[in-house]
């Protein structure tokens, strides 16, 4: 995949994950795995890299327009780092099928849920 297409989609992905909040791994994974041909496992690990700084620049930019309810969030911050740790020494071991296996089937999940709210279904 061509550097410039690369650059596109990270842009795209980025702007999306600051409108929304969704984007990150979502959509740079597949990203990775099929448009660059990384192995899952490393395309998980540069995909939270990635996530990492796109979060600074995004809560940056919640800050400077007034959020102030960082305290709130503390314990989803704190258990959202715990639950990385774990979800990384469980990955470690599984092959890479798995993952994709469990990938595929989360994202399917996540768009039936969303196509089901769009219209009122579920």
């Amino acid at each position: 995949m061509p550097t410039v297409l690369v650059l596109v989609a990270g842009v795209g992905i980025g702007a999306l994950s600051g409108l929304v909040g969704v984007g990150g791994g979502v959509l740079m994974v597949p990203l990775m795995v099929l448009g660059l041909r990384m192995r899952i496992k490393v395309a998980v690990s540069t995909s939270l890299v990635v996530a990492l700084a796109t979060g600074i620049v995004g809560a940056a930019g919640y800050f400077t327009t007034g959020f102030d309810r960082l305290s709130e969030l503390l314990p989803l911050i704190v258990g959202s780092v715990v639950g990385a740790w774990a979800g990384v020494r469980l990955r470690d071991p599984l092959p890479d099928g798995a993952i994709r296996i469990g990938f595929a089937g989360f994202m399917a999940m996540v768009a039936l849920r969303i196509l089901g709210d769009a219209a009122s279904i579920l």
